[in-house]
């Protein structure tokens, strides 16, 4: 009986100073008296967390009983201010090691407690929170912020939840879907275990130009990368012609040429052969003789191409013959024979023909009197210097000339 006495004492008094977080134990040896011993679980140990991506690791140094035993293991906690959330993956029931890792971390700002266990049936009390961490929410960056409707956008994605279904939408999270791939698969894709990978989203042909947004959106957590684009579908303004060859020239020609648009880029085309990048100025040598064209055109940041200016011009390699078909030399006329030499009876004039590789423009006559030394200046002979007059045609040409005014 006082066997059995002792044991009720020790219970009572363990439950009064331990509460809930208390055990005893008995025992007893043969011929001896009964024995009790009562011990406590310590509180947690503040754990610390760190993020990667979606992965938080959370760690905690290790719990005791009071009477120096270990704990047998840890519930860790997740909360978001002071409401504990459902937490994931390997931190989820009990945790025999002194750290675990939650992955596919919901997009927030978290903190982790932990409470030691020992036993079925015992636990020390809840420690208090971590330093918070923060998962972020997932990126997208396009490689260039400029693009044209009808082409493709590049770029890579970050911080999704591996397994979710991503899409690309235009200018909201439910917006126009877009056509592309993420980690090499067409969209809708699976996103890999990773949570991130490559990027190509196309801009639909008829997007207005201006600044739109490209969703990349996860279901079914509707977590959502953003980027900023600027659709430019307009071509440059046509380049301006600063410098030209002359309408006829010889076998050299120089073309200078500005853009108002300064970052464009500049191709040019000669008589066809394909337009090339070039800069202004643009020299052609030892070009043929006849008819040629120049073209220049601009090249915007995203490819759109501005119509061509052009410039057509005639390359002349050969000096014109020109024959005088009469008077002929040392030729005497009277006034009615010379007056009909050209067919011309009524007038009176001197005629010929002229040739030239390319096409005659005109004929330039000059008459000189050889008794005076002097030249006819449309008048009369009265000029000290040799003055060209134009004549009328030019592979057939003719200069009106009376016969009264040439001496006899």
């Amino acid at each position: 009986m006082r066997r059995l006495m002792i044991l009720l004492i020790a219970a009572c008094l363990t439950i009064i100073a331990a509460t809930a977080w208390g055990y005893w134990s008995t025992g007893s040896v043969a011929g001896g008296n009964g024995a009790a011993a009562a011990s406590t679980v310590n509180q947690g140990a503040t754990p610390t967390a760190s993020v990667v991506g979606r992965t938080v690791t959370v760690s905690w140094p290790a719990t005791t009983l009071t009477n120096g035993q270990m704990v047998s293991g840890y519930a860790v906690k997740r909360y978001s201010g002071s409401t504990a959330q459902t937490i994931v993956t390997a931190c989820t029931g009990i945790i025999t090691g002194t750290s675990c890792v939650e992955s596919n971390v919901p997009v927030g700002t978290w903190a982790y407690s932990v409470t030691p266990l020992f036993g079925s049936a015992w636990s020390g009390r809840e420690s208090v929170k971590s330093s918070t961490v923060t998962v972020a929410a997932p990126t997208l960056v396009l490689s260039a912020t400029t693009v044209r409707p009808g082409t493709s956008a590049t770029g890579t994605a970050a911080g999704f939840l591996g397994g979710e279904t991503l899409r690309y939408r235009l200018d909201s999270p439910t917006g126009t879907g877009l056509t592309g791939s993420f980690a090499g698969n067409a969209t809708p894709a699976t996103v890999p275990s990773g949570g991130d990978g490559s990027v190509v989203v196309t801009m639909p042909s008829g997007t207005s130009d201006g600044t739109h947004t490209v969703y990349a959106v996860a279901s079914p957590s509707g977590d959502a990368g953003v980027a900023g684009v600027i659709v430019d579908g307009t071509a440059p303004p046509l380049p301006v012609l600063t410098l030209t060859p002359a309408a006829t020239s010889g076998d050299a020609a120089t073309f200078a040429f500005t853009e108002a648009e300064a970052s464009a880029t500049l191709d040019c085309d000669l008589d066809g052969a394909g337009f090339a990048s070039c800069t202004s100025p643009v020299n052609y040598t030892l070009l043929t003789a006849g008819s040629h064209t120049f073209r220049v055109r601009a090249t915007d940041t995203v490819g759109n191409v501005s119509s061509s200016t052009s410039y057509t011009w005639t390359v002349n390699l050969s000096i014109p013959t020109v024959t005088i078909a009469f008077p002929t030399v040392a030729g005497l006329y009277n006034d009615a024979g010379f007056n009909a030499g050209c067919g011309t009876a009524a007038t009176g004039d001197v005629c010929g023909a002229a040739d030239d590789d390319v096409a005659v423009t005109a004929v330039k006559v000059s008459l000189r009197r050889l008794s005076t030394g002097l030249w006819w200046d449309g008048v009369s002979f009265s000029a000290a210097t040799e003055t060209f007059l134009p004549a009328t045609g030019t592979v057939d040409w003719s200069y009106a000339i009376a016969a009264t005014a040439l001496a006899e």
